[in-house]
């Protein structure tokens, strides 16, 4: 098991990619995105991965 630590500011960078996609997650999740970015950054893509989120993001302002 490997833990990826991200800085806070990759966050929301990671959110609007996911809205890009048509995804809208809370902000506060997003970091599960944006750590499996640091993580292929690190290591590359994996064949599967699965990232959990949960919340609506439609309720947010950012």
């Amino acid at each position: 098991m490997e833990i990826v630590e991200i800085p806070k500011e990759t966050i929301l960078p990671a959110r609007a990619a996911l809205a890009a996609k048509g995804i809208y997650c809370e902000h506060t999740t997003a970091g599960n995105y944006a750590a499996y970015l640091k993580y292929c950054e690190l290591h590359g893509r994996t064949p599967d991965s699965l990232i959990t989120m949960c919340g609506a993001g439609l309720k947010s302002d950012h």
